[in-house]
């Protein structure tokens, strides 16, 4: 829970939180960048229209996909019989690495899929999937600062492991998508490596 947050005139952001549950999270699939938030370079950038809609058809939006090699996704728990209180837990973002295109897009736009490898074994966010389908994602354009958030459903595949290196897989639906160009100050400094784990 974020309990103060505030941002200053050089662009720096500052924030306190309290932190009921923590827990380790596999490394393995994590690209190693450097990212810096640079308020200066951000508002040099000229920034286009926000475009948004169901199928994912912006050629731009579905470029950062296919290429994608990490992406956020947002989950939820679905409630225990009789909680009442299950609106504020079992909430879980995570991290998704692979090669660049590890993402597949469909022709439509309306879905995409991954391959979900071996990792630590928790299963937090496959298993908030299973009782919670709806998801959100999120890939960030370290280079450009563009964003592009999806809302939607995931479908888990538990016997499909045809995607390289996967175990299984996930199908997301889109109900709607958020495309922002230059939506966040966020770059990368330096080269980026390529997590050795990747399929």
């Amino acid at each position: 829970e974020i309990i103060q947050a505030s941002g200053g005139e050089s662009g720096s952001i500052s924030f306190a939180a309290r932190v009921q549950q923590s827990f380790g999270n596999c490394p393995k699939y994590i690209q190693a960048r450097e990212v810096k938030v640079d308020v200066g370079a951000w508002r040099a950038r000229s920034h286009g229209p926000v475009t948004e809609g169901k199928a994912l058809k912006d050629a731009r939006a579905r470029e950062m996909v296919e290429r994608a090699d990490t992406f956020f996704i947002a989950s939820k728990a679905g409630a225990a019989p009789g909680d009442s209180n299950a609106s504020s837990l079992g909430l879980d973002m995570s991290h998704r690495g692979g090669n660049p295109g590890f993402v597949e897009l469909s022709k439509g736009g309306d879905s995409l899929v991954w391959p979900d490898y071996r990792g630590n074994n928790m299963f937090q966010t496959l298993g908030n999937l299973m009782s919670n389908r709806h998801c959100g994602l999120l890939f960030l354009d370290y280079a450009s600062g563009d964003a592009l958030q999806l809302q939607g459903f995931a479908k888990l595949d538990l016997a499909d492991a045809s995607l390289p290196g996967g175990l299984r897989s996930v199908r997301f639906y889109i109900d709607r998508y958020v495309f922002t160009p230059g939506g966040t100050p966020l770059f990368a400094r330096g080269p980026m490596e390529l997590s050795p784990y990747n399929p």
